[in-house]
């Protein structure tokens, strides 16, 4: 068991890692700043499930752990957690909001100082109930954040519907992190002994995260507005849902070419290009090409 649970931890990192770099690659190109504060917010997390597996790792496998060690990488596993808690109230709330207002920002520079002195706090006491409040209060904090972006997505048309998933799974998943600290503090030890269930289970949360946002960033790499419209600006092509043909011609129409020269590039007639071109111009609620070009600027 204690085997599963180092390979499980091990493969966990590496997806998320994995998965942060196909996200920043998404990022180079659509420069939303939600998705900014995402990778940093899955870097975090990866290497702070790292740390903890390698005190996991000493404690289990070792015969003679290297207590220094063990005592340097706790400390850092809690730095890093500032670094999950700021980097990932600024994700939640970027991509609910759309932008940081002074409100936001006053919530999380609050909220990160209440949680950070209950963690200073909590280490000077060697007692499972101090951990286990501060896990309750840590992972209540994000269920809350998590519930709260999957709302206010739902309700927007842009970029962000795209993390829907993403938040879906969070949010239950922040949830079930919750109810298994209160359970586990009902159960008895002796049901429990010898299994490290929050090791097994940060390495399945963290694991199933970096699988999922893998899958979800490769269809974004791979999807259509990646390969034919690399000029366009991302959140442009999706507020208006600009489909890959008419990011063809709105590239052709910011290059000055005329119907029938659009037509000739792209191997259709030079009425399927006015169809395609009146269909632009009622998407983006504009009557013209400069108008056109104007919106587009505003994007960029």
């Amino acid at each position: 068991m204690d085997q599963f649970i180092l390979w499980l931890n091990m493969i966990a990192f590496a997806l998320m890692v994995t998965s942060a770099g196909l996200v920043h690659l998404v990022y180079l190109r659509s420069r939303h700043r939600w998705l900014r504060s995402f990778i940093v917010y899955t870097g975090a997390y990866a290497f702070w499930l790292l740390f903890g597996t390698y005190v996991f790792f000493q404690a289990t496998f070792m015969t003679t752990p290297i207590q220094i060690l063990t005592v340097i990488f706790s400390y850092v596993r809690v730095m890093v957690s500032f670094v999950i808690l700021i980097s990932g109230s600024l994700f939640y709330l970027s991509l609910g909001s759309g932008s940081l207002g002074n409100k936001e920002k006053s919530a999380i520079t609050v909220t990160t100082a209440i949680i950070g002195i209950l963690v200073v706090f909590f280490l000077g006491y060697n007692m499972t109930w101090a951990a286990t409040l501060a896990t309750l209060i840590f992972n209540g904090y994000f269920s809350v954040l998590s519930l709260y972006a999957l709302f206010m997505v739902l309700k927007s048309n842009g970029a962000q519907r795209r993390m829907f998933i993403f938040l879906s799974y969070s949010t239950i998943a922040y949830l079930l992190l919750v109810t298994l600290t209160v359970i586990l503090i009902f159960i008895p030890p002796a049901f429990h002994r010898g299994i490290p269930v929050n090791v097994l289970a940060s390495g399945i949360f963290a694991g199933v995260w970096g699988l999922l946002m893998i899958l979800v960033a490769a269809r974004w790499v791979t999807h259509g507005i990646w390969s034919s419209n690399k000029e366009l600006p991302l959140l442009f092509v999706e507020d208006h849902s600009i489909s890959r043909r008419e990011a063809e011609i709105v590239n052709a129409l910011r290059q000055g070419l005329t119907s029938k020269e659009i037509g000739g590039r792209l191997f259709i007639s030079e009425r399927t290009v006015e169809a395609h071109i009146y269909n632009i111009y009622r998407k983006c609620g504009v009557s013209n090409r400069v108008e056109l070009i104007n919106l587009i600027s505003r994007y960029i």
